[in-house]
């Protein structure tokens, strides 16, 4: 488990200096959204992990003062969610530091797991913000354990996620 999150942590680490790096030089606002499972299975310890390293990620690989600017969304779900971030513009110190501790104290939801609610929140989030443009400047970093179980089981709540999912690609993210 601890393997699968720390690589799942430095893909996301990956993804913001690769789009740091890969930027064309055009001034753009970057939507960067971050589905976070706080289900019961991650575990409380596990969970102190995965926004740890989200935190650090955010503070340490996200560009500030350069051509473009990032917009952070941090969503967490259970058998609910929560919005931690609410497209949060990192253009000073100031505003990654208060991204950084919004996620570093997220507070572990420890129910089953929900991937339509995520899915369907995250949408909501990034289509709501001032910034949201459908030509592909939105990107979603999805980190779970496992297979939902909500709603309606297993096999039902897969096929409301696939489809909460699709909803979102097809929103332009």
């Amino acid at each position: 488990m601890k393997h699968r999150i720390s690589t799942s942590l430095f893909a996301t680490a990956a993804l913001i200096v690769s789009l740091s790096v890969a930027a064309p030089a055009r001034a753009a606002t970057i939507q960067l959204g971050f589905l976070l499972d706080s289900s019961g299975s991650i575990g409380a310890g596990n969970w102190g992990i995965i926004t740890a390293g989200l935190a650090n990620a955010i503070s340490a690989n996200i560009p500030i003062g350069g051509p473009d600017i990032y917009e952070v969304s941090v969503v967490t779900f259970s058998s609910g969610t929560q919005t931690i971030v609410d497209h949060q513009l990192l253009d000073s110190n100031a505003a990654k530091a208060a991204a950084a501790a919004a996620v570093a104290a997220a507070p572990f939801l420890n129910e089953n797991t929900n991937y339509e609610a995520g899915f369907e929140a995250l949408q909501s989030v990034l289509t709501s913000s001032p910034n949201f443009s459908a030509g592909g400047l939105s990107y979603v970093n999805f980190a779970t354990d496992g297979f939902p179980n909500e709603p309606g089981g297993t096999v039902a709540a897969t096929a409301a996620g696939i489809a909460a999912r699709d909803a979102l690609v097809a929103a332009g993210i």
